[in-house]
């Protein structure tokens, strides 16, 4: 038999962008190499350490050895050191090449960026006098650890129609809105809003807590910053139809998570149609949308026209005959509900299952 030649190569990481200060000491970058050679692919896994007591922060270069002469080899990173993007440079094996230290070398670079965070806040009200300086606090953690937020940013008031961008936290850091003191608000529905298109990131509200929790902050964008939250807060209100996708079962998240769900809305006063249309639910938008300024006693009904593989979705409140279309009748304001939120759920089931052949 006759050998096969083989070579190595050389690993450096490089690590850019404003927002390089924030990853913590001991930060690990894990990822693997991927060497093809005529039609066969080999991967291996590695781990690279940073050290940021030295400046500028060092991480030692890595050696692999034993690759297959000729290959083409670059390395992928995992989302779990946090960059914002990262680029990996790639060598050719050349087997005449023995001294490690002469190995050619892939430079993988990861950059990090900052990113905004705007919260912002509504009041709807018939009331011709409203209360003012609404309270907000607001946290965040990039790798594990505390962003540091000034403190005006951390916690603050705000008037209706009144908002406060926060700048400087990094890319991908996890951060909760949360309005502290809602001034005895009747109902309080908050929005939010993230590119779910950039790996990752997503948000969630939850109206009873008033809180926005954002997993992996988006970048800016052209216009601007792209994480924005609001806080509606509700006093004598008309009614409001709030739509919220549920996703459930134990394939969910790797079937439904990544996707946009349509939902077709019809309200009807008499022979008038108040509303036809339809609202997008995703991972951007909190998979929620808030339907406003539709008469009291107008009927409305909900359908999803593409469940998006689910295998089962149930709307409610339904009128329990068919469980795939919502029904309500939008309420008016009284003295027991005097905001009313009509909260209607579009739950989407993906089941996991086995087949025996």
């Amino acid at each position: 038999s006759v050998a096969l030649a083989t070579g190595g190569l050389r690993l450096e990481k490089k690590i850019t962008g404003t927002g390089a200060a924030f990853i913590p000491n001991g930060q690990t970058f894990t990822g693997k190499l991927v060497c093809t050679s005529l039609t066969e692919t080999m991967e291996r896994d590695y781990t690279l350490t940073v050290d940021t007591t030295t400046l500028p922060a060092t991480i030692p270069v890595l050696t692999f050895n034993n690759l297959p002469g000729g290959a083409e080899c670059t390395v992928t990173a995992t989302n779990a050191s946090g960059q914002t993007s990262y680029t990996a440079t790639t060598v050719t094996i050349d087997p005449l090449i023995t001294d490690p230290a002469a190995f050619s070398l892939v430079t993988l670079t990861n950059d990090y960026q900052l990113a905004g965070l705007r919260v912002s806040k509504t009041v709807t009200t018939t009331a011709p006098v409203i209360p003012t300086a609404f309270a907000f606090t607001v946290s965040c953690t990039f790798l594990g650890v505390a962003v540091p937020l000034a403190a005006a940013d951390a916690a603050f008031t705000l008037d209706d129609t009144q908002s406060r961008t926060i700048t400087g936290i990094p890319v991908n850091s996890d951060c909760v809105v949360t309005e502290t003191d809602p001034k005895g608000a009747d109902a309080t529905i908050m929005t939010a809003n993230t590119d779910s298109t950039h790996s990752g990131s997503s948000v969630v509200v939850d109206n009873t807590a008033r809180t926005a929790t954002f997993t992996r902050l988006s970048p800016n964008d052209l216009s601007g910053v792209t994480n924005t939250a609001n806080a509606n807060n509700r006093f004598d209100a008309p009614a409001a139809l709030v739509i919220t996708k549920k996703l459930l079962g134990g394939a969910s998240a790797q079937f439904g998570a990544d996707k946009t769900f349509s939902v077709s809305v019809l309200c009807t006063f008499g022979a008038t149609t108040q509303y036809n249309g339809s609202v997008l639910l995703n991972a951007g938008n909190a998979w929620q949308a808030v339907l406003e300024n539709i008469i009291a006693g107008s009927d409305c009904t909900f359908t999803e026209s593409s469940p998006e593989g689910a295998d089962a979705v149930v709307i409610t409140p339904n009128n329990g005959v068919d469980t795939t279309v919502g029904t309500v009748t939008v309420p008016g304001p009284t003295g027991p509900v005097p905001s009313p939120v009509v909260n209607i759920d579009v739950t989407n089931w993906y089941l996991t299952g086995s087949v025996k052949v």
